[in-house]
């Protein structure tokens, strides 16, 4: 019979042991450790910078809601006369003016339209803050209530641990 008693409790102490393991290595995230740290190499490896060159002379390019503009330098022709070179002047100050007055309208767009942005910007952030809060508070009684259960295997080999000892005093 003593036999016995100390062979349960050994099988307590064994079955307590890796409860024990297990929670612990489940409350440190050490069980999926490698398949996160995988993962997350595999993301940086996928993600490496891509770089692009793009030439350009006298050109307007325009794709979805992103617009590109492109200037070609201005050239004046030394060899005509003056009053050819001051037309020519003349025509680059008139057509940079009329480019001008259009950037300052799309510019005044764009701030009412970034200023749009900004309040539902901090719309969804405030409530994205609402839910994240909630959600913890949730995540926190979950993991209360695993934390227990990661302790159930714990618990039975120190009942059966004591169950032996109760024997060897018996037997």
């Amino acid at each position: 019979m003593e036999n016995i008693a100390r062979t349960v409790e050994a099988i307590g102490g064994v079955i307590t042991a890796l409860g024990l393991t297990y929670a612990y290595m489940r409350a440190r995230g050490a069980l999926g450790y490698r398949a996160v740290r995988a993962r997350r190499i595999w993301r940086l490896v996928m993600r490496r910078p891509q770089s692009a060159t793009v030439h350009a002379t006298a050109a307007a390019a325009s794709a979805g809601a992103l617009s590109v503009d492109a200037y070609a330098l201005f050239n004046l022709d030394r060899s005509a006369p003056v009053q050819d070179q001051l037309d020519v002047i003349a025509e680059f100050c008139r057509s940079s003016q009329a480019e001008s007055s259009q950037l300052r309208q799309r510019l005044a767009g764009h701030d009412r339209e970034f200023n749009s942005v900004r309040g539902y910007a901090k719309e969804v952030a405030d409530q994205a803050q609402t839910e994240a809060s909630t959600q913890l508070k949730a995540f926190g009684v979950k993991l209360d209530s695993v934390s227990a259960l990661d302790l159930r295997c714990a618990i039975v080999g120190v009942v059966v641990n004591t169950v032996g000892v109760c024997m060897g005093y018996w037997a």
